[in-house]
């Protein structure tokens, strides 16, 4: 199995060495990136999606995490602060959310599994949200298997039954948990406001785990 953190370093690997001496490929990759690779090889995809609610908020603790004295600010019009410690931190959240879709930085935040699927995150101004949910709807129901982080454990052992029926994979150990800091609590709140902002990952989640589920079973197919 090759492990490739982005994309680039996968088509490096994929010069220098080639890749078919591999099984699997593991790499965050977008769909238009995807596509790059669809012509070369004879690609067989999974993926693994997480609560996109609980992504953003994972995502504010760890900028919270990493600039605990200071406040950063984003190379572009208006020097927005990435993180404003002058705020109460829920106030800076709304703030943080309401800049995401015109400041690069904070794409990473609002609707990303969805622009990843349906093309790249980012390369979304003027586009139709619509269609960027219909098309990452109809790249999820082609994967050969569709796990969720919340039950990562399990999902990657199907995934590498999947992979070699007669290997045993062992336990995966997760090194990017991020510190969760005293008083930053994923209350109702918190959950609403972000769902505010999140509307077309929360319906790809929600879809993936109850209309890949029905399709697949009526296919007899891997997908879960």
């Amino acid at each position: 199995m090759l492990r490739c953190e982005w994309f680039d370093q996968l088509v490096k690997h994929s010069k220098q060495n080639g890749l078919a001496g591999y099984s699997a490929v593991v790499c965050h990759i977008t769909g238009r990136e995807l596509s790059y690779l669809a012509d070369d090889f004879e690609l067989s995809l999974s993926t693994f999606l997480r609560d996109p609610v609980a992504r953003v908020f994972s995502n504010y603790c760890f900028w919270r995490e990493v600039s605990p004295d200071a406040i950063l600010e984003v190379g572009c019009t208006g020097q927005v602060p990435l993180i404003d410690l002058t705020l109460d931190w829920k106030e800076d959240l709304a703030r943080v959310l309401a800049c995401a879709p015109e400041i690069w930085k904070y794409r990473e935040l609002v609707d990303v599994s969805t622009w990843q699927f349906a093309t790249s995150m980012y390369e979304r101004t003027g586009r139709s949200h619509s269609k960027a949910l219909a098309e990452a709807k109809k790249r999820l129901k082609y994967m050969d298997l569709v796990g969720f982080q919340e039950n990562l454990q399990e999902d990657y052992q199907t995934l590498v039954s999947h992979i070699d029926e007669a290997a045993v994979p062992s336990p995966l150990e997760q090194i990017n948990q991020t510190k969760r800091q005293d008083g930053l609590v994923l209350d109702q709140e918190v959950r609403a406001l972000i769902t505010s902002y999140n509307p077309l990952d929360i319906e790809l989640y929600e879809w993936d785990g109850v209309g890949v589920n029905v399709e697949a079973n009526d296919e007899n197919s891997t997908e879960f």
